[in-house]
């Protein structure tokens, strides 16, 4: 059969019909260098695609011969290229390849996430004997050699292996062609998602523009089995774990007001009273990542990242217009959280260096202060106020969720950790006398601890998989809620009452392609729960929901990244 190692790109490309216009966007076409060189893959994470490693020179049948790194040619990756002018959609370039160490599999990081396309969900069960699954990818046809826009085809698994899948197409037309190596074979569950079971390694090519082969079929690297590991390489090779889970919306003067940096890197202010249309306003600066903001001697006060690794520091007066903006020194590796505490305005982020950096500024002070409670820091920090002592956590660099603590009269934190398989940032907030925390794990689910008032040792357990993102976590007296992007690009909802030992789950749409931002907005005497992330074409979406009239959703404009 043949395999990805041959000229034009490795083994497949998929002669079927164009898939029909917006539709299967996360379909990836690889471009190699300078030469007509290309492959295929998947989103599987907004900053990660899933494709064959012989697509990079190596071994197809072990995998061996490439090394993690970045790719040996310049390569770019082009997205949702499904329209009929086959120029939309945005292109990247690689900057990281992971492979598998023993199958035609490998991962590869993009310089930026991709923003507005929800990533392709992994399967958990194997392919069945018989199965139809639907393969997608940008190599030749019967009829071109260079197609533009992605081809989709239905196939009927033939044989399951250990690491392996064959199949062959149901329609005497489908085949698997030079340049759709590495695109996804994937199941459909109706309407509702999809999800992806294996990738195109070889093929016959009967029926392929150019080739004479009668024979027919293909074989498949399975990748229903290796969720774990995938993300495992997604973590150990991810310098940012995305925006931070910082308090990004705050209450003054009976507005909700959320910040947020806009398609051109500007510090953004939205907010919205009762009975009034929300109003957007520029900032200034030039940030990255996510703003955390706090109210802080009748102030309203926010920090965000600088594109310089500067802590950028704004404030209003009393009267809610901006006053001014200054900054807290530099050498920032991440994205700040903010809270008060006894007083005093705290600060925490990453440093470029690993460490958990810590500022604070007492309420009569004019000048701030800035130490360190350690390294070994890998994300972006959450924290709240326990038992009167300042406590944060952090994903360590091993994986695990690392926590400090300092009480009111102490100069000196402590630190231990809470156990590992932790991806991406956690999310905290204080619940029925107990210190909460929420993180993605590696295996996808939402993971859970909590630490009552008296105890010495935290407890844990998850609250089920399907997450993409970071959590963001509220809380009232009587409910703890936790919103995350799912897998299929839907704000996926959990709530837990104050009584209750298990936690329900639905979702709240889908269209959702960044982490949310969950706060209580309240209004009168009704506390209203309100959710921002940001949607489709850099939309920042938003849902309110109160007890009298269920979930609603609007939209408050475009040009919001994070």
């Amino acid at each position: 059969m043949t395999t990805g190692a041959l000229p034009c790109v490795s083994a497949s490309a998929v002669s079927g019909g164009p898939a029909a216009e917006g539709a299967y966007r996360f379909v990836a076409k690889l471009d190699f260098g300078t030469a007509n060189r290309s492959c295929s893959g998947a989103l599987i994470d907004p900053q990660w695609v899933i494709t064959a490693s012989a697509c990079f020179g190596a071994d197809p049948e072990t995998g061996r011969g490439l090394q993690t790194g970045p790719p040996s040619q310049p390569t770019t990756a082009t997205f949702g290229r499904t329209g009929a002018s086959g120029q939309d959609g945005p292109v990247l370039n690689v900057v990281t390849v992971v492979a598998h160490p023993e199958r035609d599999l490998a991962l590869v990081r993009l310089e930026e996430p991709v923003a507005d396309i929800a990533p392709l969900a992994i399967g958990v069960s194997a392919p069945r004997q018989d199965e139809v699954l639907t393969t997608a990818g940008f190599g030749r046809t019967a009829t071109e050699w260079l197609p533009y826009r992605v081809h989709t085809a239905q196939f009927s698994v033939t044989s399951v292996e250990a690491t392996t899948v064959g199949i062959v197409g149901t329609t005497p037309q489908a085949s698997i062609c030079k340049g759709d190596a590495g695109g996804p074979a994937f199941r459909t569950n109706g309407s509702v998602s999809v999800e992806l079971v294996a990738l195109h390694s070889a093929s016959w090519q009967a029926g392929c523009k150019g080739e004479i082969e009668s024979r027919k079929g293909a074989t498949e690297t399975r990748v229903d089995d290796l969720g774990v590991w995938i993300q495992q390489q997604i973590v150990q090779n991810s310098s940012d774990l995305g925006p931070g889970t910082g308090p990004a919306a705050t209450m003054f003067q009976n507005k909700l007001m959320f910040f947020g940096r806009n398609t051109s890197n500007v510090l953004q202010r939205w907010s919205i009273k009762n009975g009034e249309a929300h109003r957007q306003e520029s900032w200034g600066g030039s940030v990255v990542g996510k703003p955390a903001a706090v109210v802080f001697k009748d102030h309203v006060t926010v920090f965000a990242r600088g594109a310089d690794g500067t802590l950028q520091h704004w404030w209003t007066g009393p009267d809610g217009v901006l006053g001014g903006h200054d900054t807290w020194g530099g050498g920032l590796g991440g994205d700040p959280t903010v809270l008060v505490s006894n007083g005093f305005l705290t600060v925490f982020a990453r440093g470029a260096d690993g460490t958990l950096q810590h500022w604070w500024l007492g309420k009569n002070e004019t000048s701030f202060h800035r130490d360190h409670w350690g390294g070994g820091v890998a994300g972006d920090p959450a924290a709240v106020v326990f038992n009167d002592a300042i406590t944060v956590f952090a994903r360590g660099t091993d994986g695990t969720l690392q926590h400090w603590w300092l009480g009111k009269n102490e100069t000196s934190a402590h630190r231990d950790h809470w156990g590992g398989g932790v991806t991406g940032n956690p999310t905290t907030a204080v619940f029925n006398d107990a210190i909460t925390v929420f993180a993605r794990g590696t295996d996808g689910t939402l993971q859970h601890w909590w630490l009552g008032k008296n105890e010495t040792s935290a407890h844990r357990d998850h609250w089920g998989g399907g997450v993409a993102g970071n959590p963001s976590t509220a809380a009232t007296g009587d409910e703890l809620t936790v919103f995350a992007r799912g897998t299929d690009g839907t704000l996926q909802h959990w709530w837990l009452g104050r009584n209750e030992i298990s936690a329900h789950r639905d979702h709240w749409g889908g269209g959702v392609t960044g982490n949310p931002t969950a706060t209580r907005f309240t209004d009168g005497n009704v506390n209203i729960l309100t959710v921002f992330a940001r949607g489709a074409g850099n939309s920042l979406q938003h849902w309110w929901f109160s007890p009298a009239d269920g979930v609603h959703r609007d939209q408050w404009g475009t040009s919001f990244l994070s």
